[in-house]
């Protein structure tokens, strides 16, 4: 009986290790350069989803007909884009969803997830996967801030992996009414493409935080070297 005890009670430590170890696996970066590398791999397979959907998009855009499946495609882009489903598509509608259906460069991207996360330090990240500060506003749906307000309810969302919260970011630019500002510049600069892309795009950055320089702090991050290298966009479709 004292062994079965003992054997329950280490199969339960073990458990508990595993359970507060394994949101942690995210970030396995120990230095900074640890975690810009990080992080450059994991946008890859999300930027380049999303240039897929975009040029879906542009090739159904020359087309007059469409075949159940690719009018199924296009409904659902402009639902998750909070887009009125009108039908047929024009010209101008095809261009209103193409603004939202873009990449955000990679530096700008590494820039912020290093301000938010401290370089993947932060508790958000260790244990939520989350090195964005995404705020999520269900009980339980995140971890709770120490210095959070009394009486606000915002938690740090927790997400199931870095590719979550990586499409949460994503989703933030791409289809919330605050970041109009941000697909109007980016717009701009696939018409007309001009060098530190994301030196231009972290100006419209002020809605992201509440602090007053946010944009600055993106800034200072992106003159880095190690992050400027990142600082491409993609060229004209």
């Amino acid at each position: 009986m004292k062994c079965w005890s003992w054997q329950k009670a280490l199969w339960m430590l073990l458990g508990m290790c595993w359970i507060s170890t394994s949101w942690g696996d995210c970030f396995s970066a120990q230095t900074s350069q640890d975690f810009i590398h990080q992080m450059h791999l994991a946008q890859q397979t999300t930027q380049q989803n999303i240039l897929n959907q975009r040029q879906k998009i542009l090739s159904l855009s020359q087309q007059t007909n469409w075949t159940q499946q690719e009018h199924a495609f296009l409904i659902k882009q402009l639902k998750d884009h909070h887009l009125p489903p009108t039908w047929p598509l024009n010209d101008q509608a095809f261009k209103q969803l193409l603004s939202h259906v873009d990449v955000v460069p990679a530096a700008l991207l590494i820039a912020q997830a290093a301000l938010e996360s401290g370089y993947g330090r932060s508790r958000f990240a260790q244990q939520g996967c989350n090195p964005f500060g995404i705020w999520c506003y269900q009980p339980g749906c995140g971890l709770i801030p120490k210095n959070r307000p009394k009486h606000a309810i915002y938690e740090v969302k927790r997400f199931a992996s870095l590719a979550d919260a990586i499409k949460n970011y994503y989703a933030i630019f791409n289809q919330q009414p605050a970041f109009k500002s941000f697909r109007l510049q980016r717009e701009q600069l696939r018409k007309n493409p001009q060098p530190h892309p994301s030196l231009i795009l972290a100006n419209t950055l002020s809605h992201y935080a509440t602090v007053n320089n946010y944009p600055e702090r993106v800034i200072a991050i992106l003159k880095k070297p190690n992050v400027a290298q990142y600082d491409i966009f993609p060229p004209k479709d």
